[in-house]
């Protein structure tokens, strides 16, 4: 019988043991049951109320030359005088670099006294054929090597006429890539040549207000460096596709002026449309929550706060406006709100109507 008392001791620890167990779980149900007072969340909040809106369409971007134009070689030879340096002001035609063009006058020369000696025969030919003391194909032969010899003949002109490197355009030398004693390949990037006569601005419209626009459209467009004066430029382009961040690319021409003159590069704001006033809700930016997909502000409503689906609009500085979930007149709250959750009790710091 002495082994049953070990026994009976093991099992009267485990009977205590439950009975502990079940004791306290009744406690921690009792006091999840019983009503456990919540302190309020201190916060601020305004009440949200609707003003004048002025709603443009505005954009930014780079002055930029309508014509910009980069040169490049079509000959090769040594470099052996240059006409303009960086900032000389060129009329279209006006050589830029000589290319050592001696073989190349050489061969000019040969191919036009070819070319004239051949439109001579071919006449004397025409005489011999009308008078029959040609055949038919005789004449023919001369034919074709009168069209050769013209053919050498442009070839030759061209690659001599090559050798001065021109501008096509009138403007400004704003580059060049060589100096006397240097070799010239084809293709070679010579200079660059701008006109700021006429000048552009590229920017990128969303698809909301893309539609706005007009071909034609006068744009009033300010620079910092004359902030009293508006230019007026013209929409010459809207492009039909959209970028992959879903705006769509508008040109805007306009000239410069001899009073007020405008680098290229300069920074220049423009504005579309007459600006109009509407009715509008508008909050700091930071008392809505979430992303563009879901976003929400959290309302006051008996002390408690009240999670708020709303649609945002356009956004200027620090306010953001609220197309939908607000009428007006609800207290929103714009600090403090990262720290509650629908339900929780909030004590509102000195409300304020913007």
């Amino acid at each position: 019988m002495n082994f049953l008392k070990p026994l009976l001791i093991t099992l009267s620890a485990l009977a205590l043991l439950v009975f502990l167990l079940m004791f306290n779980k009744s406690k921690m149900d009792a006091q999840a049951e019983s009503p456990v007072s919540e302190k309020p969340i201190l916060a601020t909040a305004i009440t949200a109320e609707k003003r004048l809106l002025t709603q443009s369409i505005s954009g930014v971007g780079a002055i930029e030359a309508q014509n910009d134009v980069t040169i490049v070689s079509e000959t090769q030879g040594k470099v052996i005088k240059v006409f303009a340096d960086v900032g000389t002001k060129l009329s279209a035609g006006d050589a830029v670099v000589q290319v050592d063009s001696e073989l190349k006058y050489a061969a000019f020369v040969a191919a036009e006294a070819q070319f004239e000696k051949a439109k001579k025969d071919f006449e004397r030919y025409q005489v011999l054929y009308r008078e029959g003391g040609i055949a038919e194909d005789d004449l023919e032969q001369m034919r074709l090597t009168l069209k050769q010899a013209e053919a050498n003949f442009i070839v030759a002109k061209r690659q001599h006429a090559n050798a001065t490197i021109r501008t096509p355009i009138s403007g400004i030398l704003t580059e060049r890539k060589f100096n006397i004693g240097e070799m010239i390949q084809p293709d070679a990037l010579v200079a660059t040549v701008v006109n700021t006569a006429s000048l552009k601005v590229i920017v990128f419209i969303s698809e909301a207000d893309v539609m706005k626009l007009r071909i034609g459209d006068e744009v009033p467009i300010e620079l910092d460096v004359y902030p009293t004066h508006r230019f007026i430029g013209k929409i010459k382009s809207i492009s039909d596709k959209a970028t992959d961040a879903g705006s769509y690319r508008v040109e805007v021409v306009f000239s410069n002026q001899k009073e007020m003159p405008v680098k290229v590069g300069m920074t220049a704001r423009l504005t579309f449309g007459a600006s109009a006033k509407r009715e509008a809700i508008i909050l700091p930016r930071m008392a809505v929550l979430g992303d563009g997909k879901r976003a929400f502000v959290y309302t006051v409503e008996n002390g408690v706060a009240v999670q708020t689906p709303v649609k945002t609009g356009r956004s200027a500085g620090g306010d953001i406006e609220i197309v939908f979930g607000l009428n007006g007149g609800e207290m929103v709250i714009t600090n403090g709100q990262t720290l509650l959750k629908p339900g929780a009790k909030v004590s509102i710091n000195a409300p304020t109507i913007r």
